[in-house]
């Protein structure tokens, strides 16, 4: 069993990235293949929460479990006003994390958290004025 198939057993989700670690070919034609086999095969799929991606966030990251659980709840709080809907997965989370992480003491710069979650400093900044407005979060 390759390492792939045994993450999809486990239900552990991968992001783009880590897949293009795994191939050679360009991601523009990766994602163009992903998209084609989904129309075909009228496949559905079920959006990813952001608290999927935070164990693995905070494992690279170094944050504590208080910080972890923390985040999980800024998830949750914001998913029930829908401010998660139609936002990156890995920078919901990041950006949950980036909050919980200052709250508990444990800070990290945008620029940590953007790089463990792949995604731009620019999308854990806007989640986090977002959050922060919806929230109303003290900053």
């Amino acid at each position: 069993m390759t390492s792939i198939q045994g993450q999809k057993l486990n239900q552990i989700p991968r992001t783009l990235d880590e897949i293009l670690n795994f191939t050679s070919v360009e991601k523009k034609r990766v994602v163009n293949a992903f998209k084609m086999v989904i129309k075909e095969l009228k496949m559905k799929f079920k959006t990813i929460s952001p608290i999927t991606f935070i164990p693995m966030l905070s494992n690279k990251l170094k944050l504590s479990n208080e910080t972890q659980n923390r985040a999980i709840k800024v998830i949750n709080t914001a998913k029930k006003y829908g401010i998660n809907i139609g936002k990156i997965p890995t920078g919901f989370a990041g950006t949950a994390l980036y909050i919980a992480a200052m709250y508990n003491g444990e800070r990290r710069s945008q620029r940590e958290i953007s790089m463990a979650a792949g995604v731009s400093e620019a999308t854990i900044r806007n989640r986090y004025k977002d959050l922060v407005k919806h929230l109303k979060i003290e900053q």
